[in-house]
């Protein structure tokens, strides 16, 4: 078995980036061996299109593609399942049925700043060494470390991007704990009454979302659970019959400095255009007019 790490600071918000490595479609095509063709159906107990998913698991049925234009190319079918969501980061593994390709990559996200996130990449790889020595006509040819280097590291560097708009919103930590996430959100909900913006962050093995705040209450979110949807407030009351650890942080956020911001840009903008010059012609005052 053969490993690699990598490490990188991404300027982007630790949330932002989970959302992006928790998307297995995109991390699918940032590896760039791997296709998802088919997804597990929970209900059906098989794998299905994704437009015949009724309730979706993170388990794929895939096609892996080794090689180069400028080698012969192997083609494989296969699994990968993720993301499995922990409180450090985000875990993806695979494996071929003809049992020649096995690997596990993992995302440990750390915050570093409110804009910048420490993002440490863990590949390890099993394989048969002779068959991609003579595919790749290299020897002792390192997967986990092609894959780090020659995909995500180039994606995080050149194509990940943060969010297109910046506001001038700073949130404001006021509840972060670890536990069984049902006990957890009686504390949860206290904490947020006196919040008249904010966002609760889940993030857990079985759960994982977001639920937003506005005077005092949850207004709207959706969270996973176990592959499940929930959406609006009703949400939270869901979540009080899940068991499973989780990490639940609740921040707060002055939106009065972004409604400002935003007013100061769209009065900046609008102060540079000439006034609209009148297409038609200008009325002449009639005679006997009053013009004092």
């Amino acid at each position: 078995m053969l490993s690699y790490t990598y490490e990188v600071e991404v300027p982007t918000p630790k949330e932002r980036v989970i959302d992006l490595l928790s998307d297995p479609f995109l991390l699918s095509g940032v590896f760039g061996h791997v296709g998802i063709l088919q997804a597990f159906d929970q209900n059906r107990q098989e794998f299905v299109s994704p437009d015949s998913l009724s309730s979706p698991a993170t388990r794929f049925k895939v096609l892996y593609v080794i090689g180069t234009p400028d080698t012969k190319v192997y083609t494989s079918m296969g699994e990968m399942a993720g993301p499995e969501l922990s409180v450090s980061g985000v875990t993806y593994k695979g494996f071929s049925y003809d049992n020649k390709v096995k690997w596990t990559l993992n995302f440990e996200v750390k915050s570093v700043k409110p804009s910048v996130t420490h993002v440490r990449i863990a590949v390890s790889t099993d394989y048969d060494t002779s068959f991609l020595d003579r595919l790749t006509g290299k020897k002792q040819f390192n997967l986990a470390e092609h894959i780090v280097k020659a995909h995500v590291v180039p994606y995080l560097r050149w194509y990940f991007r943060a969010e297109s708009l910046s506001l001038d919103i700073k949130p404001v930590l006021k509840f972060s704990e670890e536990g069984i996430l049902g006990d957890l959100l009686p504390k949860v909900v206290r904490s947020i009454r006196d919040i008249e913006y904010g966002v609760v962050v889940i993030e857990g093995f079985e759960a994982r979302g977001r639920m937003y705040v506005k005077g005092g209450r949850v207004v709207e979110g959706e969270v996973v659970v176990n592959g499940e949807r929930l959406s609006g407030p009703e949400a939270i009351v869901q979540l009080l019959h899940v068991q499973s650890g989780a990490k639940v942080s609740v921040y707060t956020v002055d939106a009065w400095p972004a409604i400002i911001s935003v007013l100061s840009r769209a009065g900046s903008r609008l102060s540079t255009e000439k006034p609209r010059q009148s297409t038609g012609e200008a009325r002449q005052p009639s005679e006997g007019s009053n013009t004092a």
